[in-house]
């Protein structure tokens, strides 16, 4: 009995050290805020502020662009996203009828840098909907 529990217990150490359980724990983001998105936004936006050392998770996107609408979703510091700009999303050009329809508010359907803004731009015509986030 006592071998049987030694060996049940050397078992279970080799388990517990192995690298497939010292993953991180997998986190799922859900949302915290929601945000309008109104009218043509000319030049690229801060639609959520970053904060040092946490990361944006986008968890829905529902947008009813008008034809021609361009969209683009980007990430950076500063004013506008100017400093370390990267995109998050292409631009997304939309045709009449379309809308875009990202994720359900749980789970992320875009994470961003740690401390990074995210901006959009629509040009040359609205792209109305809503956004919504969690930052950790």
């Amino acid at each position: 009995m006592v071998k049987t529990k030694v060996i049940l217990l050397a078992i279970l150490a080799f388990i517990l050290s192995t690298p497939a359980h010292a993953q991180q724990a997998v986190v799922i983001p859900a949302t915290q805020a929601s945000i309008p998105i109104t009218g043509a936004i000319t030049a690229a936006t801060v639609i959520v502020t970053g904060q040092g050392g946490k990361s944006i998770y986008v968890t829905s996107v529902a947008l009813v662009p008008v034809a021609t609408s361009v969209v683009t979703f980007t990430q950076g510091t500063g004013a506008g996203c100017a400093g370390s700009t990267s995109n998050v999303t292409g631009a997304l050009t939309f045709a009449a009828g379309q809308i875009l329809n990202l994720g359900d508010g749980y789970g992320a359907v875009f994470a961003l840098a740690p401390g990074n803004s995210l901006c959009i731009t629509i040009t040359p015509a609205a792209s109305p909907g809503s956004l919504s986030y969690a930052i950790f």
